[in-house]
């Protein structure tokens, strides 16, 4: 209502929140326009999407070419099979394992980025040939063949699991200790009572977390105290969609014998 009587554009911005809802209607269809990120909630590794309430959008965008084309099935395949999600998986882990002359991983890949970045906006350059160059058949096959209410209950059920489990972890505390309805979670934010001995400790048992480290102005403790133990504090663990029970029974035990 206020935008309509001051002649406003609503942009909604869904990076780590696209498949929510509130009162009914999904996240992205109440403003004029919405942005969300594909690789934060479907298994695909690149591209964005802007939709818009006022119909389709014109937009001018460039084939990827046979090459990329080519490379981003392949780069799915290996991903998928190295973690266990396809039939042969065994065998071509084991065969890649002994060519890098390693074993086979039993946990999900650890994500981290660099401590030391100056311009966390230096991560993210856009350039002309980004913003104008489509996204693979790849990544266009694979979300629009996913199934949005399955990756919402599937998210939901993997925060739910490890909320009950967090009970159990004296020395960290869920930041969110509830799950509205209508949430759809990017991940499962839980925070450190020492990270400074427990973050390396989960490291070294592999487990698969991601933690925010840009030093970023507002993270001083003088503007933002919160900011500032956060920054090292919170972990971030999975509750994507192919998390499945064991792996992340795994990662809950271990938490547990870490944490307790």
């Amino acid at each position: 209502a206020f935008r309509s009587e001051k002649s406003l554009f609503l942009l909604e911005d869904c990076a780590q929140s696209p498949l929510g809802k509130v009162e009914g209607r999904r996240f992205g269809q109440w403003g004029d326009y919405a942005m969300t990120s594909l690789p934060k909630f479907f298994s695909v590794q690149e591209g964005g999407l802007l939709t818009s309430i006022h119909g389709r959008i014109d937009a001018t965008t460039y084939a990827p070419g046979i090459r990329r084309e080519m490379k981003s099935w392949v780069n799915l395949a290996e991903v998928a099979m190295q973690w266990g999600r396809n039939p042969p998986r065994q065998s071509w882990a084991q065969w890649n394992a002994r060519r890098k002359g390693g074993s086979v991983n039993t946990m999900p890949p650890e994500v981290e980025l660099a401590a030391t970045v100056s311009d966390p906006e230096s991560l993210y350059e856009m350039t002309d040939e980004t913003i104008t160059r489509g996204v693979t058949r790849a990544t266009k096959y694979i979300v629009e063949h996913s199934d949005l209410n399955a990756i919402a209950a599937k998210r939901r059920d993997n925060y739910a699991y490890f909320l009950e489990s967090s009970r159990g972890w004296k020395q960290a505390r869920a930041i969110f200790p509830e799950l509205p309805d209508g949430t759809v979670p990017f991940m499962f934010p839980l925070e450190l009572k020492m990270p400074a001995a427990q973050f390396p400790a989960l490291k070294a048992r592999g487990v698969p977390f991601y933690r925010w480290e840009h030093k970023h102005p507002l993270f001083h403790p003088a503007i933002c105290p919160v900011g500032a133990r956060y920054a090292t504090s919170v972990i971030q663990l999975p509750v994507h969609q192919s998390l499945n029970d064991e792996e992340a029974e795994r990662i809950s035990h271990t938490l547990f014998e870490l944490l307790r």
